[in-house]
């Protein structure tokens, strides 16, 4: 039996007012990927994410 391909969307929330920055979340399946991958990791997620002009 084949299998069903993985499905991949992205979540884009609108920032507070005071914050000029979008949040981009992928996921997978209906998943949240993010949370998923933080939540089997103690301390914190292993993923950095940078804002646009701070690289």
């Amino acid at each position: 039996m084949p299998k069903e391909p993985d499905v991949l969307s992205l979540r884009i929330t609108g920032p507070p007012p005071e914050d000029r920055y979008l949040e981009v979340r992928p996921i997978v399946n209906g998943r949240d990927f993010l949370t998923d991958v933080s939540a089997h990791v103690d301390g914190g997620p292993p993923y950095a994410g940078v804002g646009p002009g701070t690289s």
